[in-house]
């Protein structure tokens, strides 16, 4: 099975192809490489202008504040020892901006020191505070309950140095609310963005607080560990499960970023395709395929198993071919469609000229072997004359033994000329024929000889049928001439058989007078000339077989085996393979 579907012209037209498509198939897939490294550029650059359009609004408040936060350090430093002048001031400056609700200046002991709204607070104890003071630098953070602006806020810190030494901070509260990335873009479903600070703390987003911003990052990436100084770009699964893609931007200086997220496929191709453009060449190499195999099925092949059709319909019954079923195929397929016809009509000439000249033949056969029996016929009518004329009884016998030899040759050859196929003779029918005439010429008037027949159907060819018949008729006739007297059985045996090695055996028995004297070679004491045997041994020869006599006081036993000639393997005519000699 596997053999022949490697020999398929399907599987075979299946394989060419692919090898032929191999290079069309790499620089598609290098081309396919190039265009979704593109796209995935241009993907990453628009989610980039996506964060920072929509931190746009952010970007500017954070600034403004960070320009108060360094605008308020000399006023700090000028009123550093006078808090109610400094609250004054500070309180001033507030009335003027439209972003910040409270400023305010902290010692570097964690004691406020004035405040834009007169409101204290010791930070000393606050780990924040203490982490603040141990590296004095800018940052922002987010407080959700500011214990100064009693509300909501994101808190931008500059650091006082008094005298080259670090002596507190500004600080600069930016109501939270203003902090809205939901109405930067609206056309984006699915587009999120948050901001978080260098140290990881989350600031604020669209749609997002602080507990539900979780679901947004990234699994294996945490705030912190996204801050950088240039904007990067990434695919990882978010902490829902789903595939995103990220991009982080930094808002201001190294202080606060962006995190903006999509689905890539919300966005790609405008939702046309919906399968990865990986598999476009194993698209393209299937439906080359399927085009490639439709176009030869069409053109070729059903043409081919058609006229295999027709060829082996022609082979088994002589079918004639019909025309093709179109007149799309190819010139080729036409041509050997024609020569295929004209091949059948000159093997049929051929054929019906020899079935003509076999018959013929065969006619000419038949009318030989009738002449033949016709003449032997003749012959045995001549010797009927001839022995009314002779008064000698030992004369008598000889001409009577000479005209069942040529009996047994007329009954030959009249089987053969009434067969239908002349090279082969059905050997127990023939047989039966002989003994059953040299039966009825020599048991007599009272036909006590008891006859038992065992003949197998064997098929054999004339150059063995002839002195088979003839070797039998001499057994039989030297049967008659010795079997038992008239107070004794009669009785004669005829058996026919093939072994299973394909050996055939012809045994031919009869009962005997116990003074009749014969030996084992058969030969009489009482008058025998052993012309009988003589003739039996010669034909044995022509059969190239073996002949045994076998004589005890009751019976005398002829048996022949010799190897049927071998017949065509194909030709069952007896439906019996012959052995091969």
């Amino acid at each position: 099975m596997l053999s022949k579907l490697r020999r398929s012209l399907a599987v075979r037209l299946v394989l060419f192809l692919s090898l032929a498509l191999i290079p069309v198939g790499l620089l598609a897939g290098m081309q396919t490489a190039s265009i979704v490294q593109k796209a995935d550029e241009r993907a990453n650059d628009l989610l980039v202008g996506l964060t920072q359009e929509a931190a746009l609004a952010e970007r500017e408040i954070i600034q403004r504040a960070f320009g108060m936060s360094v605008g308020l350090i000399p006023l700090a430093t000028d009123t550093w020892e006078e808090s109610v002048q400094c609250e004054q001031r500070l309180a001033s400056f507030v009335e003027t901006q439209d972003t910040a609700i409270t400023v305010g200046v902290i010692r570097k002991d964690g004691h406020t020191l004035c405040t834009s709204n007169g409101i204290r607070y010791d930070f000393k104890d606050l780990p924040e505070w203490r982490a603040a003071v141990a590296d004095p630098r800018a940052f922002v953070e987010v407080s959700a309950n500011a214990p100064i602006s009693r509300r909501p806020v994101i808190v931008i810190m500059q650091p006082v140095y008094r005298e080259a030494r670090f002596a507190g901070f500004v600080f600069v509260s930016v109501p939270l609310e203003l902090f809205d990335f939901q109405s930067a873009e609206p056309s984006q479903e699915d587009f999120t963005v948050i901001a978080f600070t260098a140290n990881g703390q989350f600031l604020t987003g669209s749609g997002q607080d602080d507990e539900t911003s979780v679901d947004v990052l990234p699994q294996t990436r945490s705030l912190a560990s996204l801050v950088g100084s240039e904007t990067t770009t990434f695919r990882e699964r978010r902490a829902s499960g789903d595939m995103r893609s990220f991009a982080v931007v930094p808002i201001f200086d190294d202080t606060v970023y962006a995190l903006g997220t999509w689905q890539r496929t919300s966005i790609a191709a405008g939702g046309v395709l919906a399968i990865p453009p990986q598999f476009f060449p194993v698209i393209m190499w299937l439906a080359s395929l399927g085009v490639a195999f439709v176009a030869i099925h069409r053109l070729v092949t059903r043409h081919i198993r058609r006229l295999r059709r027709q060829m082996r319909a022609f082979a088994d019954s002589r079918t004639v071919p019909d025309g093709l079923e179109s007149s799309n195929a190819s010139a080729v397929i036409t041509d050997i469609h024609h020569s295929f016809e004209g091949m059948v009509h000159k093997v049929l000439r051929d054929e019906a000229a020899l079935e003509q000249l076999l018959h013929d033949k065969s006619v000419l056969l038949r009318e030989v072997h009738h002449r033949v029996t016709n003449n032997l016929q003749l012959t045995i009518s001549i010797m009927n004359m001839q022995m009314r004329e002779v008064k000698s009884s030992e004369a008598k016998a000889v001409v009577q033994r000479l005209q069942d030899r040529v009996l047994g040759l007329a009954t030959i050859h009249r089987n053969l000329y009434r067969t239908e196929n002349l090279s082969k003779v059905h050997a127990a029918l023939m047989l039966t024929e002989i003994t059953d005439q040299i039966l009825s010429l020599g048991q007599g008037a009272d036909g006590s000889i008891a006859f038992d027949s065992q003949l197998e159907d064997v098929t054999l060819y004339p150059d063995q049928a002839v002195p088979l018949s003839l070797l039998v008729a001499e057994a039989t006739t030297n049967a008659l001439k010795y079997m038992g007297h008239a107070d004794s059985e009669k009785w004669l045996r005829l058996v026919l058989k093939v072994a299973e090695t394909g050996e055939i055996s012809v045994e031919i028995a009869n009962g005997i007078a116990p003074a009749a004297g014969l030996t084992v070679s058969g030969d009489a004491h009482l008058g025998g000339t052993g012309l009988g045997t003589n003739l039996m041994r010669a034909f044995a020869t022509q059969l190239n077989g073996r002949i045994e006599f076998d004589v005890d006081e009751n019976s005398y036993t002829v048996r022949v085996r010799f190897t049927r000639a071998g017949f065509d393997p194909g030709d069952d005519d007896n439906g019996t393979a012959a052995a091969s000699p």
